[in-house]
Protein backbone atom coordinates (compact mmCIF):
# COMPACT_ATOMS: atom_id res chain seq x y z
CA UNK A 1 0.00 0.00 0.00
CA UNK A 2 1.34 3.40 -0.97
CA UNK A 3 1.79 5.99 1.79
CA UNK A 4 0.33 9.45 1.39
CA UNK A 5 1.07 12.77 3.08
CA UNK A 6 -1.99 12.30 5.31
CA UNK A 7 -0.79 8.98 6.73
CA UNK A 8 0.08 9.10 10.41
CA UNK A 9 3.62 8.55 11.55
CA UNK A 10 2.85 7.77 15.20
CA UNK A 11 0.08 6.67 17.55
CA UNK A 12 -0.39 7.65 21.15
CA UNK A 13 -0.72 4.73 23.55
CA UNK A 14 -4.54 5.05 23.72
CA UNK A 15 -4.79 5.29 19.92
CA UNK A 16 -2.56 2.24 19.44
CA UNK A 17 -4.59 0.30 22.01
CA UNK A 18 -7.78 1.20 20.17
CA UNK A 19 -6.28 0.19 16.82
CA UNK A 20 -5.14 -3.16 18.24
CA UNK A 21 -8.31 -3.78 20.28
CA UNK A 22 -6.28 -4.26 23.44
CA UNK A 23 -5.92 -2.45 26.74
CA UNK A 24 -3.81 0.65 27.27
CA UNK A 25 -2.20 -1.05 30.26
CA UNK A 26 -0.92 -3.86 28.01
CA UNK A 27 0.78 -1.33 25.76
CA UNK A 28 2.18 0.62 28.70
CA UNK A 29 3.60 -2.65 30.06
CA UNK A 30 5.21 -3.46 26.69
CA UNK A 31 6.72 0.03 26.51
CA UNK A 32 7.99 -0.16 30.08
CA UNK A 33 9.62 -3.54 29.36
CA UNK A 34 11.15 -2.15 26.12
CA UNK A 35 9.38 -4.85 24.13
CA UNK A 36 7.57 -2.37 21.91
CA UNK A 37 9.52 0.32 20.05
CA UNK A 38 8.49 3.78 21.21
CA UNK A 39 9.63 7.39 21.29
CA UNK A 40 9.57 9.79 24.23
CA UNK A 41 8.59 13.17 22.81
CA UNK A 42 8.72 14.66 26.29
CA UNK A 43 8.84 13.48 29.87
CA UNK A 44 5.15 12.53 29.75
CA UNK A 45 4.46 12.03 26.04
CA UNK A 46 5.19 8.60 24.57
CA UNK A 47 4.27 7.66 21.02
CA UNK A 48 4.61 4.50 18.99
CA UNK A 49 5.79 4.87 15.38
CA UNK A 50 3.35 3.17 13.02
CA UNK A 51 6.21 1.40 11.21
CA UNK A 52 7.55 0.06 14.52
CA UNK A 53 4.10 -1.17 15.51
CA UNK A 54 3.68 -2.92 12.16
CA UNK A 55 7.12 -4.55 12.53
CA UNK A 56 6.37 -5.65 16.09
CA UNK A 57 3.09 -7.23 14.99
CA UNK A 58 4.81 -9.00 12.12
CA UNK A 59 7.48 -10.42 14.45
CA UNK A 60 4.87 -11.53 16.99
CA UNK A 61 2.81 -13.17 14.26
CA UNK A 62 5.83 -15.06 12.93
CA UNK A 63 6.89 -16.28 16.39
CA UNK A 64 3.30 -17.35 17.13
CA UNK A 65 3.13 -19.41 13.94
CA UNK A 66 6.34 -21.32 14.66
Amino acid sequence: MEKTATDRLVYSIPEAAHALHCSKSLLYDLVKANKLPHVHLSEKRVVIPVAALEQYLKEQSESFNE
